[in-house]
């Protein structure tokens, strides 16, 4: 055993735990070394990788800035920028610029989404206002129906999902 294994003195597990905890692959860890974004592992006296709480909290901030959209390509160019600065407060602009250019993008992505959630909503609803005709079989006609019950036309997400089914397109044979 190295004296570098020697004297750490925090937990430290295996890569395949942190992987599993973060919900990764191992690969993913080593890559993301490889890279530069985590700090460099330490070996066991075999080889093996262990990582202490600094990695697994780097580890977390990864997935973190990756959930908000950030590539590990715009991630590495983040890093480069802070190393490359000519002072901690022009990096520190530097960051909140990207950071603030992200916030912008995932603001729009977030009215998409409410809007398609609106949608969905009012599908569902529109749905739920089937009485299903007396055991009528679904045809063209039920679009209309609930054109009509609803006292709107369908979402077109809605729409177009029930027209392919009444010409048999999309059928599926087992």
């Amino acid at each position: 055993m190295s004296a570098q294994d020697m004297t750490v003195t925090e937990p430290v597990v295996r890569i395949g735990a942190v992987a599993r905890l973060l919900a990764l692959t191992p690969r993913a860890l080593r890559y993301w070394e490889q890279r530069g974004l985590l700090p460099p592992a330490r070996r066991t006296a075999g080889g093996t990788r262990v990582y202490g709480e600094e990695h697994v909290a780097a580890a977390r901030g990864l997935v973190q800035l990756k959930r908000a959209g950030f590539s590990l390509d715009d991630i590495c160019a983040i890093q480069a920028g802070l190393r490359q600065s000519r002072t901690a407060l022009a990096g520190m602009g530097d960051l909140a610029a990207a950071l603030a250019e992200r916030e912008e993008q995932l603001r729009g992505l977030i009215a998409d989404l409410q809007a398609l959630q609106a949608q969905l909503t009012a599908a569902r609803e529109s749905v739920l206002r089937c009485d299903g005709c007396d055991g009528k079989t679904y045809d063209e006609d039920c679009i209309d129906c609930l054109d009509e019950r609803s006292g709107q036309r369908l979402p077109c997400c809605l729409r177009s999902v029930m027209a392919a089914a009444v010409t048999g397109r999309g059928e599926t044979s087992t």
